[in-house]
């Protein structure tokens, strides 16, 4: 039985090469239901949850599907705009990066935005106001964190989220 009802691309299976590669994810770039914005430090522990969010039937962009050759901006500046929902991977790196506020202003401007912590850590002031997932003590399976996180990505993939006119980033 599916709890989300949102239709997806199927699950890729666990520890494939395939979902990470930038012919799969160009073929389905405009379907992709997730951006997923992270410091580059916390690659190795953010790899579960894409794991996890994929075996759930997400599909995920995130910077390791940039392809050799084209600017980095662009591919991700592309992949932002063609994703239904935007999480955020709050760290103690994530909240010094350049990288990841850029990335998430337009999350918010769209309001697509679905925070999450995997450290215990406070936001950059312009994006404090936003409930998050606390997934700092997350092991990778099924819990009230995460089911609270999925329950966040269904929202905004329902049309639930809303720009917020009132945030700056």
């Amino acid at each position: 039985e599916d709890k989300h009802p949102i239709v997806r691309n199927p699950p890729l299976p666990s520890g494939s090469d395939i979902g990470y590669t930038g012919l799969y994810f160009h073929v389905v770039a405009s379907m992709v239901d997730i951006f997923l914005s992270y410091a580059s430090q916390d690659r190795e522990r953010v790899l579960p949850l894409v794991e996890a969010l994929q075996q759930d039937g997400f599909s995920i962009w995130w910077d390791r599907n940039i392809r050799p050759g084209p600017s980095f901006d662009r591919e991700i500046e592309s992949a932002i705009q063609d994703a239904s929902c935007m999480i955020v991977v709050w760290s103690e790196y994530s909240i010094e990066s350049e990288w990841v506020r850029n990335e998430i202003d337009e999350g918010v401007r769209r309001g697509i935005l679905v925070p999450v912590f995997i450290d215990d850590v406070l936001p950059p002031l312009a994006y404090r106001r936003r409930q998050a997932a606390n997934l700092t003590s997350w092991d990778g399976g099924r819990d009230g964190a995460y089911d609270m996180l999925l329950a966040g990505i269904d929202a905004v993939l329902e049309g639930k989220g809303q720009p917020d006119k009132n945030e700056q980033g």
